[in-house]
């Protein structure tokens, strides 16, 4: 079976939270298992955001992250950008990816200068 994950699915393989184990029974029966490139950017920063929000922890988030660049290989990536995706990534500040270039500021982030969207 070929099985695509994006960001939030694939998580739940790095990190335990509800639905891991499901998503672990699957993509350990997958032949093949894809992503999209941006998924290794958005990996990041979900991490980051667990561990600000005290979701995890520091280690938990450091052996989740050497996990999954260990694992990037393994991924089918299915469209690939013209431009390199690699860490460092500035991981102190909120990031946001989505369909818009940009995205608006939600109530949260109202005042605060440290928010990144891209």
């Amino acid at each position: 079976m070929i099985l695509y994950l994006d960001t939030s699915a694939l998580a739940k393989a790095y990190v335990e939270e509800d639905f891991s184990a499901e998503i672990k029974a699957v993509l350990a029966k997958a032949s093949i298992a894809a992503t999209h490139q941006i998924t290794f950017v958005e990996f990041h920063a979900a991490l980051a955001r667990a561990f600000r929000e005290g979701r995890i922890r520091e280690e938990q988030q450091k052996i989740a992250m050497q996990e999954f660049v260990r694992d990037w290989p393994d991924f089918l990536l299915g469209v690939e950008s013209k431009h390199e995706i690699r860490p460092p990534f500035p991981v102190e500040y909120p990031m946001r990816s989505g369909g818009l270039p940009f995205e608006l500021p939600s109530d949260a982030d109202k005042g605060r200068k440290d928010a990144l969207s891209f």
